[in-house]
C-alpha cells in the first residue's frame, strides 16, 4: 500500500508539472500571438501613412458615394425593433430553458441563429420590396471580393494596435475603480464546451452570421443614415457607440467602440461592406483562437 501511495502522489505531481508546463506553452503561445498581430499591425499602419504622404486621400468623392447608400429611417427601425424585441424575448424565456436543464451552448446557438438570419431575412425583403441589389445598397460586387477581403485584412492589422493599446488603458482603469471584470456569456460559453460540434457552430456563428449581420445593420444601414443626419464623424462615433453598448459588456465597451470606428471608416474609405465584414469575422476569430489556447 506505501509503494502504491507513493508511485500515486509521484504521478499526481507529475501530472500537475505537466499540467502546469502546458499552461507555460499556451500562454508564450498567446503571447506570441499577440507579438505577432501587434507588430505586423504597425507595418500595416507605416505603410497606410507612407502611402497617403506619397500620395494624399481623395476622401470627400468617398464620402459623397458613401452618403448616397439607398436606406431610409423605416428599414432602420424596423431592424433595430427586430434587434431589440429578440434580447428582450430571450431574456424573458432564458429561466424557462434553464428549468427545463437545457444546455447553455445550444440555446446561445438557438438565440444568435434567430437573430442573425431572420435579420439578414428582412434585409433581404426590404431590398426586393425597392428593387435594389445588395451591390447597389451596400457595394457587395463579387467581382472585387479579392481585392476587399485583402484589403479587410490589412485594415484589420492596422486597428489591432490602437484596439490593444487602449483595451489596456481602459482595463487598467476598471482594475483601479475596484471593478472585477468578467468575460461575455459567449466567451465564457465557447471555452467551457466540451462538444467538438458545438465549438464549432460557435466559431462558425462569430465569424461567418453574425459579422454579416450586425454589419449590415450598424456599418451599411445605420451609418449612412447617422452620417446623413449628423455628419460622418458624429455619425461614426454614434453608431460605434451603440454597436459596443449593445453587446451588454462593460469590459469590452471601449476595444468593441475603437475596433467599430475602425470598421466604419474601412466601409467609408473602400465603399464595400466586404471589407468590415473581414475585419469583423478575423477580430472574432483571432479572439476565439485565443480562448481556445486558453481553455
Amino acid at each position: 500500500m506505501m509503494v502504491v501511495a507513493m508511485n500515486s502522489a509521484t504521478l499526481e505531481a507529475q501530472a500537475v508539472a505537466g499540467a502546469a508546463d502546458a499552461a507555460s506553452v499556451r500562454a508564450w503561445a498567446i503571447g506570441l500571438i499577440f507579438i505577432v498581430i501587434v507588430a505586423a499591425g504597425a507595418l500595416v499602419d507605416f505603410g497606410l501613412a507612407f502611402g497617403l504622404w506619397r500620395r494624399p486621400m481623395r476622401w470627400l468623392p468617398r464620402e459623397r458615394l458613401f452618403l448616397r447608400r439607398p436606406w431610409a429611417r423605416r428599414d432602420a427601425a424596423g431592424l433595430l425593433v427586430w434587434l431589440f424585441g429578440c434580447y428582450a424575448l430571450a431574456i424573458l424565456l432564458k429561466p424557462v430553458w434553464d428549468r427545463l436543464s437545457g444546455s447553455e451552448t445550444v440555446w446561445v446557438i438557438l438565440v444568435s441563429a434567430l437573430v442573425n438570419v431572420a435579420g439578414l431575412w428582412l434585409v433581404k425583403r426590404s431590398l426586393a420590396r425597392r428593387g435594389l441589389t445588395w451591390r447597389a445598397a451596400f457595394g457587395w460586387s463579387r467581382q472585387a471580393w479579392p481585392a476587399r477581403l485583402g484589403s479587410g485584412a490589412a485594415y484589420y492589422l492596422a486597428a489591432m494596435p490602437l484596439v490593444w493599446f487602449y483595451s489596456l488603458v481602459y482595463q487598467g482603469g476598471l482594475r483601479a475603480a475596484g471593478y472585477k471584470a468578467e468575460w461575455q456569456d459567449v466567451a465564457i460559453t465557447f471555452v467551457s464546451e466540451t462538444s467538438t460540434l458545438a465549438r464549432v457552430l460557435l466559431f462558425l456563428l462569430a465569424v461567418g452570421l453574425a459579422p454579416v449581420f450586425e454589419e449590415v445593420l450598424f456599418r451599411g444601414i445605420l451609418l449612412p443614415l447617422a452620417a446623413r443626419r449628423w455628419g460622418t464623424a458624429v455619425g461614426v462615433a454614434a453608431v460605434s457607440a451603440l454597436f459596443a453598448a449593445v453587446h451588454f459588456h462593460l469590459p469590452s465597451l471601449v476595444p468593441l467602440f475603437v475596433i467599430a470606428v475602425a470598421f466604419s471608416l474601412g466601409y467609408v474609405y473602400s465603399g464595400s461592406l466586404v471589407v468590415p465584414v473581414v475585419m469583423h469575422a478575423l477580430f472574432n476569430g483571432v479572439n476565439l483562437v485565443l480562448l481556445g489556447l486558453l481553455r
